[in-house]
């Protein structure tokens, strides 16, 4: 892989690395701090500008040197993360590239079996969406409850676990022989049992329901191979 990119990527991963930091001090405080949207958005932004510079590569070594000095100029060379074929080709053909197809047929096709339109690939369309973001401000991000749980104990005989929104215990239930609360569905306090209860949360971006986390983890692991895999191709 060509040295500039991999330091781009590595670079990804240390800010990553923080941002994991972060969102767990975030999860204490119950609150989505402007250093954790900060990093998310370094990352995203990153990320995207790699992808770019990979495609420039491809136009510098095979494209540039056939075109005009005015063709040059006038094209526009991104990464394209398109919505549909038409789209892609529209894009490329902004690059001066619409005769890839034709041209080089290997490299269109596998532009085209990692678009956002192919089963596997959305989470492109949000790493191009939230990185041109940076354009505007911030994405503004909300911690979201993904699910909870209770966990009941009795030294020397066992545990139990259940989600209180995927039960409703009726009046007179006893779990390990401690009462339930059928308002709480949890244990009332009782000698000799203790109950924990768990909440599992995550920062999603704006109203997508994205996990910015997940989003950020899977744009540098699944990118890096998608990037690797393209620059093998010239």
């Amino acid at each position: 892989m060509n040295q500039e990119i991999k330091s781009q990527i590595n670079r990804a991963k240390e800010l990553l690395g923080e941002l994991k930091e972060s969102c767990n001090k975030d999860l204490a405080s119950k609150t989505v701090s402007d250093k954790t949207r900060n990093l998310t958005q370094e990352v995203l932004v990153k990320m995207g500008s790699v992808f770019d510079q990979a495609i420039r590569l491809f136009f510098k070594q095979k494209v540039e040197p056939e075109l005009a000095q005015e063709e040059k100029k006038r094209a526009k060379v991104y990464f394209p993360f398109a919505k549909d074929l038409d789209s892609l080709k529209s894009i490329l053909g902004r690059g001066k590239m619409a005769e890839l197809e034709s041209k080089y047929p290997e490299v269109f096709g596998f532009l085209q079996s990692v678009q956002p339109f192919i089963k596997g690939y959305k989470w492109m369309h949000f790493l191009k969406k939230y990185a041109d973001e940076r354009h505007i401000e911030l994405t503004p991000q909300k911690k979201t409850v993904t699910d909870e749980r209770i966990t009941v104990a009795r030294e020397g005989v066992g545990t139990v676990s259940w989600k209180p929104k995927g039960v409703k215990f009726e009046n007179g239930v006893s779990i390990l022989e401690a009462p339930i609360d059928t308002g709480t569905q949890n244990i009332r306090p009782t000698a000799g049992v203790t109950s924990k209860r768990e909440i599992w949360v995550s920062f999603t971006l704006g109203d997508s329901g994205v996990n910015s986390l997940w989003l950020c983890e899977t744009a540098i692991n699944e990118g890096e191979k998608i990037i690797s895999s393209f620059l093998g191709l010239f």
